[in-house]
């Protein structure tokens, strides 16, 4: 091969980054193998350098399966595409997935199945009841088996987080929001049999 021949070789492959990644490596292991040959290296020197053309394949192989599996979208040139306007779509895809992710997780952390399952089962228990009934009187709970009233006041705080309760301190009343009765009720005959 002529040099003219190896730089136009060289020119070709400086159109997208696996060609420059590949002309690297060519580079690389070119000046090595020449260093080994013509150099007057003494032996620790030339071990070196033999443990270098041998490690770094291995080397290669690693940041190829990095480059591959997680970037691999950054690889291709726009000449690569028959329609550029691919390429910009790849690029423009790859930036708004993070965004698009983010906006899958609140969806999914906003629904009323979701949020039931973050509360505790005390929580769990006194917003069905607060279903059944709309309004709680914390003065007129009956003796046994119900918690004190400043516990259903701690419990209910996360629901009036979901706004699915409003709690009147004054008069010690927990009661349903209209909210609260629509995201409740979307769910209720999946939960009411746990708790009934």
């Amino acid at each position: 091969m002529t040099l003219k021949e190896f730089s136009d070789a060289a020119i070709g492959l400086t159109k997208n980054p696996l060609g420059i990644i590949g002309l690297f490596i060519t580079l690389v292991y070119g000046i090595a193998g020449l260093t080994t040959i013509f150099s007057n290296l003494d032996y620790y020197q030339r071990f070196l350098l033999i443990i270098f053309i041998v490690v770094f394949p291995f080397v290669l192989l690693y940041v190829f399966y990095i480059l591959v599996t997680k970037h691999h979208d950054k690889l291709y040139a726009p000449s690569d595409f028959q329609n550029e306007e691919h390429f910009v779509n790849l690029v423009n895809k790859v930036d708004n997935l993070k965004s698009i992710m983010d906006e899958v997780q609140k969806a999914v952390y906003d629904q009323p199945l979701y949020k039931f399952g973050e509360l505790s089962s005390q929580e769990q228990t006194l917003i069905l009841t607060i279903f059944r009934s709309e309004i709680i009187d914390l003065n007129k709970l009956p003796a046994g088996g119900y918690p004190e009233p400043s516990e259903v006041l701690e419990q209910s705080k996360k629901l009036v987080s979901y706004g699915w309760v409003t709690v009147d301190n004054d008069n010690n009343i927990v009661k349903i929001t209209e909210k609260g009765k629509n995201e409740v009720g979307t769910f209720k005959s999946l939960t009411v049999g746990r708790f009934s």
